[in-house]
């Protein structure tokens, strides 16, 4: 029989193992995790032992192997979690949250996303402490969910207190390359080239030692944004196609596909003195077919959407609108949802109205479509799906209406006045009713929460609170509401008022923070 003491060394190597693949940042380089698979799965001392298990499944999950498809993962991520934490394996549990957040992030949830690494965080700082490898993996993971948030100032300073932990110097080289290159991106964004460039002159120190294919497209993206902004501009064009061929004979072809991007997109910057419209589409043309072939839907509505404003500003409004169907074919494809059909084809009119109003020498308004795209996807369920109940309830109401006006028990003119008030009140009802479904559904529990934490708030307050978590503006909160901006600015400033709310803090953080008596805690303390 197997003493504990060697079964401990076992498991403690296997726990090590999984770490150093996941920090190597490339996870289409599969050999390692496979040679993980066959001397712990099978061959394995341990193999039927539930650190072993879950520890095989994490590899399944980050991995994406054997089949493992997107939306298994958060189950598999959530059974790793619950094993690794029973078994007070806090360093993999954080793993765990990482990869739950991951799931998210991918899904675009970024609140779930950046609540699994808050969790990860406390856990680590109660269990771990500050100065630990994983608390710097919390660290990187969270800027990256405020970049995509576009909080650019939380981001840079998740980034910055990377640096601050005393065992920065030690870290590896794809750590550090990761934390110095967001840098150098960010103190572009800032205008502040020379901290910029700073960070840019550590990654090329970095890069003499390291050079993983999966990041390193960083390398010459950040690199030549930061000599545009220099304008160096011959040398920046020069850093990206030495960028293309750096990656030209790889199986990234996602990097491959966003240099071509980057490539097309400098020949139409209006300040470049290269710029070029007609030498932008061949690389454009071909990042498309590289997505095409890929099925990268995202990546190639990104591409159109250029394309489309490039055209538009060129005064080619004939390959504009054709960009503009490409985009809308594929945002189809990339959500699938048949509600979305309804909302396209009116915008797809709108666009080419507006377009022969042009011809015609009309003004016309510029109603920035794409931007205004992305706004009105709200969850864009306007409730269709209850539209047939609205539709059979004025059905109803027209008929009970017509009956009692043709045996003159009501005056035509009063009949119709009564029936546009009835539609008005329930198409408004079917509204706000349909926005408040969607909160608790997206974010179960939230008024159970609310009236337990916070009792002095009304029904009416709640109400607000609920819009706002859904990130509804306080113009399109008055109009569910039947009430003018005004009202609505004050129930916001009454609403501050009861939450002790600190004027740094906006209702988002509040509410992200809102399920977790931790993070709440953490929240005011802050």
């Amino acid at each position: 029989m197997k003493s504990k003491k060697l079964e401990k060394q076992n498991l403690l190597q296997a726990e090590q193992e999984l770490l150093s693949m996941y920090r190597k940042l490339n996870v289409e380089d599969k050999t390692h995790i496979y040679e993980f698979i066959k001397k712990y799965k099978n061959e394995g001392p341990e193999e039927n032992h539930p650190i072993i298990q879950k520890l095989l499944l994490f590899g399944y999950a980050h991995f994406t192997i054997e089949g493992v498809v997107e939306d298994d993962k958060l189950t598999m991520y959530k059974e790793c979690l619950e094993i690794f934490t029973v078994y007070k394996r806090y360093e993999l549990a954080c793993l765990a949250h990482i990869g739950i957040s991951l799931h998210h992030r991918k899904k675009h949830r970024y609140a779930e996303s950046l609540r699994s690494i808050q969790d990860a965080e406390l856990l680590a700082i109660k269990r771990l402490g500050i100065n630990t490898r994983i608390y710097v993996d919390l660290l990187i993971n969270k800027s990256s969910i405020y970049w995509f948030l576009r909080d650019l100032d939380k981001c840079t300073n998740s980034l910055l207190q990377c640096n601050t932990i005393e065992l920065n110097e030690s870290l590896d080289y794809a750590s550090q390359f990761v934390i110095h290159t967001n840098l150098t991106r960010n103190y572009m964004l800032y205008s502040d080239l020379d901290k910029a460039s700073y960070h840019f002159d550590i990654c090329k120190e970095i890069t003499k030692y390291y050079r993983n294919e999966s990041n390193y497209s960083a390398m010459f993206i950040h690199g030549s944004a930061l000599l545009i902004k220099k304008e160096e501009w011959e040398e920046a064009i020069v850093l990206l196609k030495q960028g293309y061929e750096f990656y030209i004979n790889t199986s990234f072809h996602l990097r491959k596909a966003e240099l071509l991007k980057i490539i097309g997109e400098f020949y139409v910057i209006p300040e470049n003195p290269l710029y070029d419209y007609s030498a932008s589409i061949p690389f454009l043309t071909q990042a498309i077919a590289i997505g095409e072939e890929h099925e990268f839907y995202h990546f190639v509505t990104a591409v159109y959407t250029g394309l489309y404003q490039n055209a538009k500003t060129a005064k080619l409004f004939e390959e504009s609108l054709e960009h503009l169907e490409n985009y809308f074919a594929y945002f189809l494809k990339m959500h699938n949802e048949q509600q979305q059909q309804p909302f396209i084809a009116g915008e797809m009119r709108f666009a080419k109205e507006s377009h022969q109003l042009y011809i015609d020498g009309k003004q016309t308004t510029d109603k920035k479509i794409l931007e205004e795209l992305s706004h009105a996807k709200i969850e864009n369920t306007k409730l269709l799906n209850q539209l047939s109940d609205y539709e059979k309830i004025i059905s109803t109401i027209k008929e009970d209406i017509a009956i009692a006006s043709n045996r003159g028990q009501l005056k035509s003119a009063f009949a119709h006045q009564l029936l546009d008030k009835i539609q008005g009140i329930i198409k408004q009802q079917l509204d706000i009713q349909g926005y408040l479904r969607l909160c608790e559904q997206k974010y179960p529990g939230i008024i159970k929460n609310l009236q337990r934490l916070y009792p002095d708030l009304t029904k009416t307050e709640i109400k607000i609170l609920q819009l706002i978590r859904l990130d509804l503006t306080s113009q399109l909160i008055s109009e569910l509401c039947s009430t003018s901006l005004k009202n609505v600015e004050n129930h916001r400033l009454r609403i501050r008022k009861k939450l002790q709310l600190p004027k740094q803090h906006t209702f988002t953080m509040f509410l992200d923070a809102l399920p977790n008596q931790l993070n709440l805690e953490v929240f005011y303390k802050a």
